[in-house]
């Protein structure tokens, strides 16, 4: 009985860690494709979700790597951790993008405007850079 309950709540975890990865691609998607341009025309700064969706993500990737139970998920499926971490750095850079804007945007400057995109763009490109560098160097295997 108690293996059974062990196996139904590391499945039950899977689930709700795959059901996490999803949600976080899904709001990568909207972060890039609706809430940084639907600022970037506006001039006005709207609801940021970026960080908070980037900590919920890491309060459930750090129980499933220190919980030795859950950390079997990685050895099951090989794929998960580098999957997980790529899209853990993707969302913490498309965050701080959002945040850039967001205090770049909370006074109505156009100059400030134009210089915080600019800002974003590469603060963007400079982190992608340095995930790439950091991956080649230390590659997931």
């Amino acid at each position: 009985m108690g293996n059974a309950l062990i196996k139904f709540i590391v499945y039950s975890w899977l689930l709700n860690l795959v059901f996490m990865l999803f949600f976080v691609g899904i709001v990568i998607l909207m972060l890039t494709f609706h809430d940084i341009p639907a600022m970037i025309n506006s001039g006005f700064v709207g609801t940021t979700i970026g960080f908070k969706a980037f900590g919920s993500m890491c309060f459930f990737i750090g129980i499933t790597c220190l919980v030795p139970g859950l950390r079997d998920i990685f050895q099951i499926f090989p794929w998960l951790y580098p999957f997980t971490m790529i899209l853990m750095m993707n969302l913490f850079i498309v965050a701080l993008a959002e945040f850039i804007l967001e205090q770049g945007f909370s006074v109505i400057s156009s100059p400030r405007h134009e210089i915080t995109v600019l800002l974003m763009i590469i603060q963007v490109i400079v982190c992608r850079y340095i995930m790439c560098l950091y991956l080649h160097k230390k590659p997931m295997v």
